[in-house]
């Protein structure tokens, strides 16, 4: 099974009996880049991309959790996934990774990574669930909370533009992640990005601090439409 780290001197990673003493690394692959650019924190967003790429990957199943990342910027993003898909096809090229579906699913990035997006839906089509409201900062978003724990991140939802100084990086990095795949957009105010396709949220926490750019507003700040809907169907 593979594992996804970073490390600004390899060091550590070449060193897998300390690592992992139960069961050491057959093959341990190093990334660099040719003319030595990458910075520590260009690495630390690395591995989370290579990560969830990886976890993607069917028929794959990684050592390590998902890795926390780094507060980014798109632009940035945008070189490193495109560095990252060029990792990809090399190592699909070598046989050693991302060998099972098309070339273009594996390069392509988080718009057709496995368990995302929600599927598919016309405006006026409900999703299953029971659709939560938030309002923060004078912007809402919509949610719609799942039998299975998960939440989605209903299209057309507000997504504030910045994010606050105590929020962690990983607001910062879905920013940066759904830019690059096309499905934010800026309003045509300007005052905040719109979501362009359902988004699949771990837990009603993780939604509100994606959408807020902040701690502020957690699972208690989202408030039923129909506080007597079932999770299984769709709201009325």
């Amino acid at each position: 099974m593979p594992m996804s780290g970073m490390d600004p001197t390899l060091e550590p990673a070449l060193q897998p009996a300390a690592r992992c003493p139960a069961a050491p690394p057959d093959v341990i692959i190093a990334i660099t880049d040719a003319r030595n650019n990458l910075s520590e924190d260009d690495g630390k967003a690395l591995e989370r991309i290579l990560w969830a790429r990886i976890a993607a990957d069917a028929g794959t199943a990684l050592v390590n959790s998902v890795p926390d990342g780094v507060a980014i910027d798109p632009e940035r993003y945008d070189d490193l996934s495109l560095f990252l898909g060029q990792v990809a096809l090399t190592l699909r090229q070598s046989g050693l990774l991302f060998l099972n579906g098309s070339t273009r699913e594996q390069i392509a990035g988080p718009r057709t990574e496995p368990g995302r997006l929600g599927a598919p839906r016309r405006m006026d089509d409900l999703p299953a669930g029971r659709v939560m409201e938030l309002s923060f900062h004078g912007l809402t978003a919509l949610a719609a909370e799942r039998k299975d724990g998960t939440w989605l991140l209903l299209r057309g939802s507000d997504v504030r533009c910045e994010t606050v100084a105590s929020a962690n990086c990983s607001a910062s990095y879905q920013r940066a992640t759904w830019l690059h795949a096309g499905l934010l957009e800026l309003a045509a105010d300007g005052s905040c990005y719109v979501v362009g396709r359902d988004i699949v949220f771990a837990s009603g926490s993780a939604a509100s601090h994606f959408v807020s750019g902040s701690k502020g507003f957690g699972r208690a700040g989202w408030v039923p439409i129909d506080a007597d809907a079932d999770l299984s169907d769709p709201v009325l």
